[in-house]
């Protein structure tokens, strides 16, 4: 398996996605490393209103991704980055936010075309079941 899934990957995790273990599917991967994030956030960063409010935006996000919602993962995936970008030009370059930020964008990447294959099959599905 290389960093970033084929398309034979995306169709494979797709089709065996209700058998999967919680780790082998790539959007809870992507909603782990919101908890890790955001569990981070808490520990060394001081306890403010901004905080809570980002760190509410991340877990409401973080939810909807695990029910699949492809315009979650595409708006966790830009507040992500927004949120290194920020950092970034405010004269702090935590390596850790650099990692994560490779991370988020491989796994959104493979969870939104992963959700975007099981809604093509369950449209497909539901054309068939009314045929």
């Amino acid at each position: 398996m290389s960093w970033i899934a084929s398309k034979e990957e995306i169709q494979k995790e797709a089709e065996e996605y209700s058998k999967l273990g919680f780790l082998d599917k790539s959007k809870n991967v992507l909603v782990l490393i919101v908890l890790v994030k955001t569990v981070l956030a808490l520990m060394f960063f001081p306890v403010s209103e901004e905080l809570i409010y980002n760190l509410g935006a991340y877990w409401l996000l973080a939810a909807l991704v695990f029910m699949n919602l492809r315009f979650a993962i595409a708006a966790l995936f830009a507040l992500f980055m927004v949120d290194a970008v920020l950092t970034v030009i405010s004269g702090r370059v935590p390596i850790l936010l650099l990692i994560f930020s490779i991370f988020v964008a491989i796994f959104s990447r493979q969870s939104f075309l992963v959700a975007s294959e099981l809604k093509r099959k369950s449209k497909a599905a539901s054309v068939t079941e009314k045929a």
